[in-house]
Formats: C-alpha cells, sequence, structure tokens
C-alpha cells in the first residue's frame, strides 16, 4: 500500500487496496482478542495475566485509511457528476495535492496536524467543485422529485458520500426536506390505495360468506 500513490490511482484499484488493507487491520485485532482475552488466559500452563491486549497504534491506522477510502470516495462521486471539459477547467487533479505533500500513513500524534491542515486546504480547493455539482443536482435531480420521489432517493443513493459532506448537505438543505415530505405524501398514498384495495376485498368476502 505505501508503494501505491493514493490520490492518483484510479478509485476502483485504490479501493480494492484500501478495503484489503482495512480488512487485515480488522483481522490483527480479533487475532489479538482472541489470543490475549480468551485462548492464552485459558493456557493451563502459562495463562496469560495481563489484560486484553489492545493496539492503538492498529486503530489509528484503521481510521487514517477509512478516511483516505471516505476521501477517494466521496471526490469520484463529485468527478462523476463533472463533464470532461468541466473537469479540465477547474483543474480537478490539484485537489490532491496537499496530501502528496504529507506522508499520509504516518498517523501519530505529531503527524496529526499535518493531515488535518492537508484536509482543511482539500476542502478549500474542492469547495468550487461542490458549488457546481450541488447545484447540478438541485437541478438535475432534486427539480423531478414532486414527479417521481422514489427514483429521485434511487438516484442520490450514488452520491452518498458526497451528500454527507457538510457543505453539501447544509446548500441542500431545503432540497432535501422537500424531498422526505414527498416520500411521506407518496407512502401514505400508497397506504391509502392499500387500505381501500384490501378493504374492498374485505367487504366482497363479506358479501360471499352471507351469501
Amino acid at each position: 500500500l505505501g508503494l501505491l500513490d493514493l490520490w492518483a490511482v484510479a478509485i476502483p484499484e485504490t479501493s480494492v487496496q484500501l478495503k484489503e488493507a482495512l480488512r487485515l487491520c480488522d483481522r490483527w485485532r480479533e487475532a489479538t482478542h482472541e489470543l490475549t482475552a480468551e485462548e492464552w488466559r485459558a493456557d493451563e500452563e502459562r495463562p496469560w495475566e495481563e489484560g486484553e491486549f489492545k493496539d492503538d497504534s492498529m486503530s489509528l491506522l484503521s481510521n487514517r485509511l477509512q478516511e483516505i477510502f471516505s476521501l477517494r470516495a466521496e471526490h469520484d462521486e463529485l468527478l462523476r457528476l463533472l463533464s470532461a471539459e468541466e473537469r479540465s477547467s477547474m483543474d480537478v487533479s490539484s485537489c490532491f495535492v496537499p496530501f502528496r505533500n504529507i506522508e499520509v500513513l504516518h498517523y501519530s500524534s505529531y503527524a496529526q496536524p499535518a493531515w488535518q491542515a492537508a484536509k482543511e486546504a482539500y476542502d478549500r480547493a474542492v469547495q468550487p467543485l461542490q458549488q457546481l455539482v450541488t447545484n447540478k443536482l438541485r437541478r438535475q435531480v432534486f427539480a423531478s422529485a414532486a414527479n417521481r420521489p422514489l427514483q429521485v432517493l434511487q438516484d442520490l443513493r450514488r452520491f452518498q458520500g458526497l451528500l454527507g459532506r457538510p457543505s453539501v448537505a447544509r446548500e441542500l438543505t431545503v432540497e432535501r426536506e422537500s424531498l422526505l415530505a414527498q416520500l411521506s405524501s407518496y407512502i401514505d398514498r400508497i397506504r391509502d390505495e392499500f387500505d381501500r384495495k384490501t378493504g374492498a376485498y374485505g367487504g366482497d368476502n363479506e358479501l360471499d360468506k352471507d351469501g
């Protein structure tokens, strides 16, 4: 993973590598728990007498990997809403420059300020792109919520990470609340229709019984 350019390699390959690294982190935590909290304690000859071993450094690494994965996934969602011309004119490849200037897999408390500063620099660099795609989502997706709320909800699932970014969620507050209202209204209509039909069938059955 250390040999992979996490900010340049295509998202499919990056995702595979990051998911595998996260899986290994999880397996390490599981293994240390099984050994120090269960198996070694049960050893009659030389039982483990210390408390359960918890590898804090592994947890920190796992958290960092998850952050990188989320950043890449959200950025990919953003790019999917941009045309090739927009990507070129807005120089989207430069957004990750802040991360290329630091060792992103160094996760000590000493390295945390540099990581935080890189994230803040990235947020500033990506802000114009987010504004553009927010307007696109407003016009191209949310605008049809009144007529097809379920389809809009399905369309938005492709951009869950992007919609979870605070600035994007804040910009689309009105649209999200409107969609929720449309979905609630749609569910009410379906429920009323179901009750009407099942009530009608029930009435027919009662008539049949009386006959």
